[in-house]
C-alpha cells in the first residue's frame, strides 16, 4: 500500500498529470473524444481528482461510496459507458 500511496501523491502533486492523462485519454478513441466535446475541462479535471482521492481511499471500505459513484455514471445518469 505504501508504494501505491507514494505513487499517487507524486501524481496528484504533478501539475501536468491531469493534462497528460486527458491528452492520452481523449486521443484513445473518437467516441471518447465526442463524449467530452462540450465539457468544461477545468471542472472535469477537478472532478477526476476528487474521484481519484475517493478511489485511493476505497480500501477503507466506506460503505456505499463506490456503489454510489458507479450509479452516478451508469446509463440512467451520466451514461459514461463506452461500447467496445
Amino acid at each position: 500500500m505504501t508504494q501505491f500511496n507514494d505513487s499517487f501523491v507524486r501524481c496528484i502533486n504533478d501539475p501536468l498529470f491531469l493534462d497528460q492523462f486527458y491528452e492520452v485519454f481523449l486521443a484513445s478513441s473518437d467516441e471518447i473524444r465526442a463524449m467530452f466535446k462540450d465539457t468544461d475541462m477545468g471542472t472535469q479535471k477537478a472532478m477526476l481528482m476528487t474521484s481519484l482521492v475517493y478511489m485511493s481511499d476505497a480500501h477503507k471500505d466506506t460503505p456505499g461510496l463506490l456503489a454510489s459513484i458507479a450509479e452516478k455514471h451508469d446509463k440512467d445518469h451520466l451514461n459514461t459507458e463506452v461500447s467496445q
